[in-house]
């Protein structure tokens, strides 16, 4: 009698487990990927004693998390950043605070909407002169 009630307790925990895993992973909202087209960079050529590099979406659909990362013509990390939407701005230094050299660079995005969903990532080459 009491092996047959603990076998039915342990499925009655094994099945809500399952129920409330279940569950919970369907309110996670599904990824919908979006081409990043009309995500731009200006002005180019970039001058870091002039003002900021900007980086906007012109579509108007709004992102709650972007990352960038900024890389040299040879793939090595410049800076890196978090912002909670458009625009971001850069001011032309790397990560220990110095302005960047002349150069090729290139800036990879990547924008999410965490309620959407909706995500999307864009490789922009930019040209930094003095």
């Amino acid at each position: 009698m009491a092996e047959t009630q603990l076998r039915e307790s342990c499925m009655k925990k094994k099945l809500l487990t399952s129920f409330i895993i279940g569950f919970i992973v369907s309110l996670a909202p599904a990824s919908y990927p979006y081409n990043m087209i009309t995500v731009i960079a200006y002005p180019i050529p970039y001058n870091p004693h002039f003002g900021v590099l900007k980086i906007e979406d012109k579509s108007g659909i709004t992102f709650n998390k972007i990352k960038i990362h900024i890389y040299d013509i040879n793939g090595d990390d410049v800076y890196s950043g978090t912002f909670p939407g458009y625009p971001v701005i850069w001011n032309g230094r790397n990560e220990r605070g110095t302005t960047v050299s002349p150069g090729m660079y290139i800036i990879k995005v990547e924008a999410e909407n965490i309620l959407t969903g909706l995500y999307g990532k864009k490789l922009i080459r930019i040209l930094v002169q003095y």
